[in-house]
């Protein structure tokens, strides 16, 4: 077990919290390293700011400089105690650290300090942990062997990492050198000398390849007070160990030695190496399907084997062991598919051989027929309340409904439709107009009924792994018919919230209508008030006085998509018909006008539809 293998003080919820926590650090250093600027130069620009920070807090920190002296001075006593820095290591650690671009002299003292005393560091905290703490599971026979180890880890880890320096520093020189060499040539064919071009070239270079900047800066030095320019280029070669450089060097020594043009064979050079720049990109694309087959054939492929003959291997294994249960399929049938249709349910047990009661019998089992007069046996537990049973054709349908276990099923739709209408769905752009969506939750909603008499409310939606809709709830609802021939004012708002303000206006356009609603509110305004809005200004006649008539719902709700929800009828102030009915009418009450769509939108605080040379009928 993993328990036998951690500490006495770390539970296995503790290492499952600790690698959670690692790995959400994890996350967040690649999140911040992803969104974090990679300019050069601004990166650049951004260690210069920091040193100068940090060189101004040492002047101003006595003490932590005096510390940080110490702690210098301690390591440096050390290693010459030890006479590290005339060791055969030495060298070698000094053209090391020079190929890792890390010159000063306290780089090498920590350098060789580290060399001689993590061998020790580590060692002590193995035989420490296999004495004390235990962190790691170490059996107590391979102490001595784990230090031996971590002694051998300690003495070959400094060396790794400055390995590892010089190869990511490497790397920068390559993809810089074409780049270097471009410049060389420019300033080879401009007149320049090859220590001015030197120069001039690590200047421009500074911001974004700053370490064939300080290479060529060096060289350029070096060149200038050595007693052999030969010597100069051979310490460039050492400080890079890169084949490239080497070919740029022999190729200034043959310009040197024999006089050949130096800007016709750097641009040679410069072509060469972008040309194996990209060979080198081409051959890692290639190598990439060769690589990808060992993850694929260790991790891939045995998921998908798992996935597609797991089950397949399981239901074998219960066969042959006799550990398969009995299972019975029942099946739900409700015939037609119509409210008042019912249909029998068949129940079929497998685990039967066969049938010796007169039941209807086969080779795979039983089927047992049972009756059942439940119409709604087959629809799930969802609950629709209306707020009433009964209601005229211009009031609201209010609908509580409870769907909260359809949230498997998708496509949630409510709509009222006349009683006798099939459950089945046969005309779906119909359908998908006369309806309109819901949630999978509790709510509540409010609808229109389009016809008179009996009519159902009924919640549809498709099941989870279904195709079509079926009715999840209904509900019985008596609608009461209006005036004849009269346009109901739910029917223009719908209408206009489906078809759009442009295609509803041309639908509309110079048909007179006799609409029926409820009356909502009327509003006193002026001609000039109402000719500041852009859609009432072809409807009014200046110098008038209007009565802006609202009908709708009195019920204030949210209609479903953007429509409007109101329909707006600007009649004269000093229209008779007006004067007579506006004394009695009361908010609610039914009331007929006439009059041309001509539009919807945003106006007068709410939105309507407009009704163009309105009259309220008597």
């Amino acid at each position: 077990r993993l328990q036998d293998w951690l500490p006495y003080w770390l539970t296995v919820d503790d290492l499952i919290g600790a690698l959670a926590a690692l790995a959400v650090l994890a996350a967040l250093i690649g999140v911040y390293n992803a969104l974090r600027s990679h300019n050069p130069f601004e990166r650049r620009f951004q260690q210069i700011a920091q040193r100068k920070e940090s060189l101004r807090r040492e002047a101003l920190d006595t003490t932590r400089t005096r510390r940080r002296m110490e702690s210098g001075s301690l390591m440096s006593e050390a290693v010459k105690r030890l006479n590290l820095l005339r060791s055969h290591h030495a060298t070698e650690a000094r053209l090391a650290l020079a190929q890792a671009g890390l010159r000063t002299r306290e780089a090498m003292i920590r350098y060789l300090f580290a060399r001689a005393c993590m061998p020790l560091i580590f060692a002590s905290a193995m035989v420490a942990d296999s004495y004390g703490a235990h962190v790691l599971p170490i059996p107590p026979n391979y102490r001595w062997a784990a230090a031996f180890g971590a002694a051998m880890f300690g003495f070959f880890a400094p060396g790794v990492f400055i390995k590892n320096l010089i190869t990511k520093r490497q790397k920068q020189l390559q993809l810089g050198l074409p780049d270097a060499l471009d410049l060389l040539v420019i300033c080879a064919e401009a007149g320049l000398s090859l220590d001015a071009s030197l120069t001039r070239v690590s200047r421009e270079l500074e911001p974004t390849w700053p370490e064939i900047s300080e290479e060529f800066g060096i060289t350029s030095a070096e060149l200038t007070f050595l007693p052999e320019r030969r010597q100069a280029f051979e310490n460039l070669n050492g400080r890079t160990n890169l084949s490239s450089i080497r070919g740029v060097v022999n190729t200034l020594l043959q310009t040197a030695k024999f006089g050949t043009p130096l800007a016709q064979s750097l641009r040679v050079l410069g072509a060469e190496y972008r040309e194996a720049r990209i060979t080198r990109a081409e051959e890692k694309a290639a190598r990439l399907p060769a690589m990808l087959t060992v993850p694929m054939i260790l991790f891939i492929l045995p998921t998908l084997f798992i996935v597609l003959l797991g089950p397949a291997a399981l239901n074998i294994v219960d066969t042959f062991s006799g550990k398969k249960q009995s299972q019975t399929t029942t099946v739900k049938s409700n015939g037609s598919g119509s409210a008042s249709s019912s249909g029998p349910t068949t129940v079929v047990d497998k685990s039967k051989p066969g049938s010796s009661s007169g039941e209807s019998s086969s080779s795979a089992g039983s089927t047992v027929i049972i009756e059942s007069n439940d119409s709604t046996a087959s629809e799930p537990d969802a609950s629709l309340v209306l707020e009433k049973n009964a209601l005229r054709i211009i009031d609201p349908v209010v609908v509580d409904i409870d769907a909260r276990k359809l949230r498997t099923g998708y496509q949630h739709r409510l709509a009222i439709v006349p009683a006798d209408t099939p459950d089945k769905v046969t005309d779906a752009a119909a359908f998908a107009r006369d309806s309109f969506p819901v949630e999978a939750s509790r709510l509540r909603v409010y609808a229109a009924a389009h016809s008179a008499g009996k009519n159902e409310v009924r919640l549809y939606y498709i099941p989870h792994f279904g195709n079509a809709l079926v009715v999840a709830a209904r509900a019985n609802i008596d609608v009461t018919g209006g005036s004849p021939g009269a346009t109901q004012v739910s029917q223009l708002i719908h209408e206009a919230g489906t078809l759009g303000a442009a295609a509803f206006a041309s639908n509309y356009r110079d048909r007179g209508l006799t609409i029926e609603g409820q009356f909502v509110r009327s509003e006193p305004h002026t001609a000039d008030e109402l000719a500041s809005l852009a859609l009432l200004r072809g409807v009014i006649d200046p110098g008038k006085s209007y009565a802006a008539i609202f009908l709708g719902w009195t019920q204030r709700q949210s209609t479903p998509g953007s429509g409007p929800a109101e329909v707006l009828c600007l009649v004269p102030a000093d229209d008779p018909t007006l004067q007579a009915r506006m004394s009695s009418l009361r908010s609610g009450e039914p009331l007929l006008v006439r009059g041309s769509p001509t539009g919807w939108g945003a106006l007068l605080k709410t939105s309507a539809v407009i009704l163009r040379s309105c009259q309220v009928v008597p």
